[in-house]
């Protein structure tokens, strides 16, 4: 037998920490075996179905690794010395890149609109977001919290971890999750994002009721979608209406879900590449998406809050130079005329999809870049800069805009020149 004292290096102090852990884990293989099967059997069933069918070996294929990418076993393989590795740089690159990241999310609200949320309801989640974040979120604790954290929409287990698995990866090891955790409650982003949460879980209560209650040409099929119909008990109680306020809010304001991310985001082999790259899918997968569904049926009203996205973007963008002079490249922007800024806030607002990165090459090579350097993600685009840095003599330069959070703190008007290193969304 192993005695205390030997043991004692090998085991956790942390109480709370390691029940969160067990009962996460046991709940989350009740509802596998309960879905799934035992071992996966149901899944299993689908496969061997699809090979009768005719599934090709590239669909075999993408059919596996899309299971692994849901069930968080894609890429297990990997060195955990290597994912340890791979998990600081992109901690890094969050504290180096993402100080301001808050202005680039005050467009958030317009995704209620485009929901099918009301103006009045995205005009309040962005009022109360900005005055959690003037009282430190001491006023967070109100009606919308409460309904949100009854329903699920948020909760104390996620909620300080969706933004870190946006920015970062769910994969990373206890240490970089943790610096990345307290990060993003640094610059706000988690209290922004369960703020919107919150209120998007009032909105969602409320276009069903109003689609329950007075029903136009679009709700039967807004309530089919949701998987509701009439005479469903509109209450907590009730499952399939829990469901339907989770789902309109996650279509609403965005988390990270391998389901609707490329497989290969789930993939920690490329965690680098795929380093600030969700929200540019999930955008496309989730709003654009909805957007382009609704024009289909003949309705316009979300295409005309997504048009929204691009002013917003420009103002937020430009609140950001005036309240942190010389976070962003002042010197390039200070001629730019009102096309210019509308281009760049249709980049910024994510309208243009993946197709962005494509965008992106031609302006990496237009500032003196080869090409692939947003493409390829913060740490690889840093490490060219490095090596451009050091044939053009300006190193001093480089070394400089390593530092973490010096977008805040480099003297107004220094501009940076060269490449910008900021993500192109959020």
């Amino acid at each position: 037998f192993i005695n205390d004292e030997e043991m004692a290096p090998f085991m956790s102090t942390d109480l709370f920490g390691t029940l969160s852990q067990y009962l996460q884990r046991a709940t989350r293989r009740g509802e596998y075996a309960d879905r799934f099967g035992n071992i996966g059997e149901e899944i299993t069933k689908a496969r061997d179905e699809a090979v009768k069918q005719g599934a090709t070996d590239i669909q075999l294929k993408a059919f596996d690794e899309s299971v692994k990418a849901m069930e968080g076993t894609l890429g297990a393989e990997i060195d955990p010395r290597l994912k340890g590795v791979y998990s600081g740089l992109m901690t890094y690159q969050n504290l180096r890149l993402l100080p301001l990241q808050l202005f680039a999310s005050l467009i958030d609200p317009l995704g209620i609109m485009v929901r099918g949320g009301t103006l009045g309801e995205a005009t309040a989640a962005f009022g109360k977001g900005l005055r959690d974040l003037a009282t430190l979120g001491k006023a967070s604790k109100d009606d919308a919290y409460e309904i949100a954290k009854t329903i699920g929409s948020i909760d104390a287990a996620n909620a300080h971890g969706l933004m870190s698995e946006m920015a970062s990866s769910g994969y990373m090891p206890k240490l970089q999750r943790g610096i990345n955790d307290k990060f993003f409650r640094w610059n706000g982003m988690e209290l922004w994002n369960q703020r919107m949460r919150a209120q998007a879980t009032v909105a969602a209560v409320n276009f069903i009721d109003r689609h329950m209650k007075r029903p136009t040409e679009h709700s039967a099929r807004f309530m089919k979608e949701l998987g509701l119909k009439k005479g469903d008990k509109l209450n907590a109680k009730n499952p399939d209406y829990v469901r339907a306020v989770n789902k309109w809010v996650d279509e609403a304001i965005l988390r990270p879900n391998s389901a609707q991310r490329p497989v290969y985001m789930s993939d920690p082999n490329w965690m680098l590449i795929s380093h600030l790259k969700q929200y540019t899918y999930l955008f496309q997968k989730v709003i654009v998406a909805r957007v382009y569904h609704e024009i289909q049926h003949g309705n316009y009203t979300p295409a005309m809050a997504l048009a929204a996205y691009v002013p917003g973007m420009m103002m937020a963008d430009m609140a950001k130079m005036l309240l942190t002079p010389g976070s962003g490249d002042d010197n390039a922007r200070a001629g730019w005329t009102f096309m210019d800024w509308f281009g760049h806030g249709m980049q910024r607002a994510g309208l243009f999809g993946p197709s962005q990165y494509g965008l992106e090459m031609g302006t990496d090579m237009k500032r003196g870049g080869i090409g692939i350097e947003s493409a390829a993600g913060p740490t690889i685009q840093q490490l060219i800069q490095f090596l451009q840095g050091s044939m053009q003599g300006r190193m001093g330069l480089q070394l400089e805009k390593a530092i973490p959070g010096y977008n805040i703190i480099k003297p107004a008007g220094s501009g940076g020149g060269g490449q910008s290193t900021a993500p192109a969304t959020h």
